[in-house]
């Protein structure tokens, strides 16, 4: 059903899951029925614990795929779980000003460049070996993106004079390409001035919190503050800079803004998600205050938007699937009543296969066509 409404609309929509666990399971069944460069999802799973520790490369390329097909209003179908809906984001124009395409032939500005890929969270090395890495030897540049190969530019004086894909274990460059498009390697774009208003963010935040903890962890607060100043001031370290996500945007967003205004959203099972939505409101706050009292994060620190589930899709025309629709506390225009039932499975038994599938040879089908001036009726055999 949620297929077929996607095929025979033109806009984006997105499919609401209450954890990842069920947004995998969606996916799968999704794949059969929709093109897979159509289907996207954004995983997340535990965001405080996320947040604290090495991301995973292959959820991160998920997630950067998604947000950057968000960004360029691609039609899709969206999975996304509730962790991930009400996880802080870059601001939506931050993240369309970092989309780049490079084109041979054309010039580039060597030096913003560069700054765009750090940004963007690529690591400058002597030479690329890893994802999320670029190098600069004379007039060649190597990035390894998380999506796609790692790619070499030529250039000439500031024209690039070709573009290819190589190869990181013996450096060899491979085929030539006429263009590329390089995405970002953090799902945070930090540009120097997201790092301009952090600092101040985070003094007042550490000046706020100092005072309203235990003395025994005031030190513990002030290495916290002086580690993260340290990651400020030589090189934007998306790894650890991200746990403070809170303080880096004036405005951050939500993945809903990424959305156009006219997609439609799919909610499955809503009184799961807002269960979910509860346990991840309590996780949240006690995570955050056992850093605070800890004297490893500050007050006003946090990874999620508190608002309601239903304020963050307000506006939006809403489908919601759910076993229990009387219970949920939501006027509903319309409401479609339909049964199913699992596919019946075997076990490797298969007389009862076989009995089973000759029952089903045998079952009388009567259809009952109108077609004017008289009544027909069909009968037949199944087969």
């Amino acid at each position: 059903m949620i297929a077929e409404k996607y095929a025979q609309s033109n806009q984006q929509l997105l499919l609401i899951t209450n954890n990842l666990y069920q947004a995998d399971k969606l996916e799968t069944d999704l794949l059969q029925f929709v093109d897979a460069e159509e289907l996207y999802k954004y995983p997340v799973q535990d965001i405080m614990t996320e947040e604290f520790s090495t991301q995973s490369p292959q959820l991160m390329s998920e997630r950067i795929r998604t947000l950057t097909a968000l960004a360029q209003g691609k039609k899709g179908l969206f999975i996304v779980p509730l962790n991930g809906l009400k996880k802080w984001l870059t601001p939506v124009e931050m993240w369309q000003n970092h989309q780049m395409t490079l084109r041979v032939g054309e010039d580039i500005d060597v030096d913003q460049f560069l700054n765009k890929l750090v940004n963007m969270g690529y690591k400058r090395e002597s030479v690329v070996s890893h994802i999320g890495e670029f190098s600069l030897r004379g007039g060649i540049i190597d990035i390894f993106p998380l999506i796609g190969e790692p790619i070499r530019i030529e250039l000439f004086d500031t024209e690039i004079d070709s573009i290819r894909d190589f190869d990181v274990e013996t450096q060899r460059s491979k085929d030539n390409i006429e263009e590329v498009d390089i995405t970002t390697a953090s799902d945070y774009i930090i540009t120097e001035e997201v790092i301009s208003h952090l600092k101040e963010e985070l003094k007042t935040a550490y000046e706020n919190t100092r005072p309203k903890i235990d003395k025994s962890v005031r030190n513990d607060l002030k290495e916290t503050y002086e580690s993260f100043k340290l990651f400020e001031s030589t090189y934007f370290d998306h790894q650890i800079l991200r746990r403070l996500v809170a303080f880096m945007y004036e405005t951050p967003s939500t993945i809903i803004d990424y959305f156009q205004k006219d997609a439609i959203i799919a909610v499955d099972e809503f009184n799961r998600i807002k269960e979910t939505e509860e346990s991840l409101t309590v996780e949240s706050d006690s995570f955050i205050s056992n850093v605070i009292e800890s004297g490893n994060g500050f007050i006003g620190q946090s990874f999620i938007k508190y608002d309601d589930f239903e304020t963050l899709i307000e506006g939006y025309p809403v489908t919601y699937f759910s076993l229990f629709a009387t219970t949920m506390p939501i006027k509903l225009n319309h409401i479609i009543k339909f049964s199913c039932k699992p596919v019946q499975q075997f076990y490797g038994q298969y007389d009862i296969m076989r009995s089973e599938f000759n029952d089903m040879l045998i079952k009388i089908i009567i259809s009952w066509f109108w077609s004017k001036p008289k009544l027909k009726l069909n009968v037949c055999k199944r087969c």
